[in-house]
């Protein structure tokens, strides 16, 4: 729920139930946390484009123990633009392929 300021991460087993991993936060409301989300193996990026007036911020979380998809979650890192003014929407949208990630 983008509104909400939280995500939740699932993965759909072989016998087609839903495995519930992770619930992702930053503590705030109406930020839209969780909008634009992307997963590349251990490492999730999350945008929330409305944070601190519009502005926009994307948050990256890895897995603790690599490849263990029972494994919790932590945040890493968070991602702002260099030029840093309101209204940007930085983080509608995320994208991750290896070690690189692209926040829109």
């Amino acid at each position: 729920d983008p509104a909400s300021g939280w995500t939740q991460r699932h993965t759909l087993t072989r016998a087609g139930l839903y495995h519930r991993h992770a619930d992702l936060n930053d503590g705030e409301s109406n930020d839209y946390f969780g909008y634009s989300v992307a997963v590349d193996g251990d490492t999730i990026v999350v945008g929330a484009y409305k944070r601190m007036s519009y502005r926009g911020i994307a948050y990256v979380f890895t897995r603790n123990t690599p490849g263990n998809l029972a494994s919790s979650w932590t945040h890493r890192a968070q991602l702002y633009p260099d030029d840093f003014g309101g209204g940007m929407s930085f983080g509608k949208s995320v994208e991750i392929d290896g070690d690189t990630i692209v926040v829109g």
